[in-house]
């Protein structure tokens, strides 16, 4: 529960700069869906390297 609590805070965190930066609330949603997306396979490289060199 706690990851995915803190996944809509930082997602709320993005649409909401990506609002203020574009002023159109359709692209920060753009962005925030595919910040969710990328950061899901960011994550997941970053844990099979960490545990692979670590």
């Amino acid at each position: 529960m706690k990851t995915l609590t803190w996944r809509v805070v930082v997602s709320t965190d993005t649409l909401i700069i990506a609002w203020v930066l574009t002023s159109d609330f359709k692209i920060a949603g753009s962005i925030m869906s595919i910040e969710i997306v990328t950061k899901m396979f960011l994550y997941y490289a970053h844990e099979r390297a960490w545990n692979r060199f670590m």
